[in-house]
């Protein structure tokens, strides 16, 4: 039976391991996950950029936060915007926190990092 409860058709009812459409070569594009972050970051305005730093390094001055899951955030934020990401560091050194695992981790990006 072809059909739905609604009586609206359903398509062909294909067996285990058939697979219907058509073929075709594409380009697969990277994908950007930070594009998206990065343009909201540089969308606020100074006072809101401020607001949200200050959030973040409550949360990075956790001490359940360690220094590896910090070394890969800075990494992330500087792939969301550099001068971002470079404040984020910065903020992080002033506070005297240890982000000795991943020395330069916010200059290099997240995928030197271990995943969490």
């Amino acid at each position: 039976n072809n059909k739905v409860q609604d009586g609206a058709p359903r398509g062909p009812v294909l067996q285990q391991g058939q697979v219907d459409g058509q073929r075709k070569e594409e380009i697969i594009h990277k994908e950007n996950n930070f594009q998206q972050a990065g343009e909201r970051i540089r969308g606020f305005t100074e006072d809101q950029k401020k607001r949200f730093l200050e959030n973040i390094m409550m949360w990075m001055a956790d001490p359940k936060t360690t220094p590896e899951v910090r070394s890969v955030w800075l990494g992330f934020w500087n792939e969301c915007d550099a001068a971002f990401g470079k404040e984020v560091r910065e903020a992080c050194e002033k506070e005297g926190l240890d982000n000795s695992s991943g020395a330069g981790a916010a200059d290099e990006g997240p995928t030197s990092h271990p995943t969490l």
